[in-house]
């Protein structure tokens, strides 16, 4: 098992932009991505080969209400591109 720390993602919803008709990631979607490889990078985890199960754990940053399945488009994309699986 990995257990990994990440900080918290931006919405679903915030993670594309429209421009001149081509969809392309926000800035802060580049920029939370960014800081969310680092910081697994930084944990050093190791590699997941095959199939896998995640699960997330989250703790919203205000007192907003949130729709939980807006974070696992984001959690997934940083564990991708940290090279975990």
């Amino acid at each position: 098992m990995i257990v990994l720390a990440v900080p918290y993602p931006p919405s679903t919803n915030a993670l594309w932009r429209s421009v001149k008709g081509r969809n392309i990631k926000s800035l802060a979607y580049r920029r939370w991505l960014d800081l969310a490889v680092g910081s697994i990078r930084a944990q050093q985890p190791g590699r997941v080969s095959g199939s896998y199960e995640i699960e997330i754990i989250a703790r919203r940053p205000d007192r907003r209400r949130r729709d939980i399945s807006n974070l696992i488009k984001a959690v997934e994309d940083a564990v991708v591109a940290a090279q975990v699986v």
